[in-house]
């Protein structure tokens, strides 16, 4: 079971690209993540709250200037046709309506809170422009400035201070909260973007290195568990091609090449019993003990032959 599990070099190499391509995927899922986000932000920003902050803008300049004509129409004896009474026709039944379905369709992608205070300004304009038709009923031609009872109900609706200025001034005010809401949450928006992009510059910076790091170490382990066995081997081998036993124990790990070390080891001990039970013969000693490596290790099999040919030879 153990060896089933033991780290070999293709795992361990394995492992290492294994980290890089982790951490690789891992910036490349957060910066996805990241851009993701700062698209959705700034598709909010630029297809709901710029647009909206245009819009409300233009409906209070809009609701300035027919304030303005509607005192016009109410205190200046004019005609029907005059340019200022048929300017304030033309924005209260064409221009008036058209920014109101605007600001209608820019409102689904707000919240709670300001399509509430939107609701609320959407009643006060419809009690203002309600007092509006009441001016231009009461005023629909030069004969009706004349009229001492319109005079006065005119003087109360359009006088400095009066209903008409309250109520106007009541409208912008309402206008002004909703506008600097929306800028705030625009500029919320743009901030979360900013901190999203910082975010992501923190993270790659350190993720970049960690990665050098990791990789630093990785590289260190796999070619410390690699070339240091290695080297031992060499030195083994290089001894063995001049007929000198090693003194130095072979490194042996847990990988392929712990397998040559091991095998390399036992070959070396083999090597060394050969040659003691050589010397041994050599020096007359025939009952010398030897065991092959192997049942196929041809050298140890002729040596055991030459050891009893021998000592047949010394009886006779």
């Amino acid at each position: 079971m153990a060896s089933r599990f033991r780290m070999t070099i293709g795992r361990k190499i394995g492992m290492g690209f294994g980290l890089f391509i982790f951490f690789a995927l891992l910036v490349v899922v957060l910066t996805n993540r990241t851009l993701e986000r700062s698209r959705e932000i700034n598709e909010q920003i630029n297809k709901v709250y710029s647009p909206s902050v245009d819009a409300l803008v233009r409906l209070r300049n809009l609701v300035v200037n027919a304030h303005v004509l509607i005192k016009y129409w109410a205190q200046v004896e004019s005609r029907t046709d005059a340019r200022e009474k048929m300017t304030l026709v033309e924005l209260t039944e064409r221009d008036l309506p058209a920014l109101l379905d605007r600001v209608d369709t820019l409102s689904a992608g707000w919240d709670r809170e300001e399509v509430a205070r939107l609701a609320g300004i959407y009643a006060e304009l419809d009690r203002l422009f309600a007092m509006h038709s009441r001016v231009k009923n009461m005023l629909p031609s030069m004969e009706s400035y004349k009229d001492p009872m319109v005079w006065l109900e005119r003087n109360e609706l359009a006088e400095e201070g009066g209903v008409l200025d309250v109520q106007t001034e009541l409208v912008l005010e309402e206008l002004d909260r909703l506008l600097e809401m929306q800028e705030n949450r625009r500029k919320e928006l743009g901030g979360s973007m900013l901190v999203s992009f910082d975010s992501l510059k923190f993270f790659v910076l350190y993720m970049g290195l960690a990665l050098i790091a990791i990789g630093l170490v990785v590289s260190w382990l796999i070619v410390r568990g690699i070339v240091r066995p290695v080297h031992s081997l060499r030195h083994v081998l290089l001894s063995l091609g001049r007929g000198v036993f090693p003194r130095t124990r072979v490194v042996q790990t847990g990988d392929e090449i712990g397998d040559m070390s091991k095998a390399l080891s036992e070959l070396v001990d083999g090597l060394r019993r050969t040659t003691e039970f050589s010397h041994a013969v050599a020096a007359g000693r025939f009952d010398a003990e030897y065991m092959p490596l192997s049942e196929e290790d041809v050298l140890g099999h002729a040596l055991l032959k030459m050891r009893d040919e021998l000592g047949q030879r010394e009886r006779i």
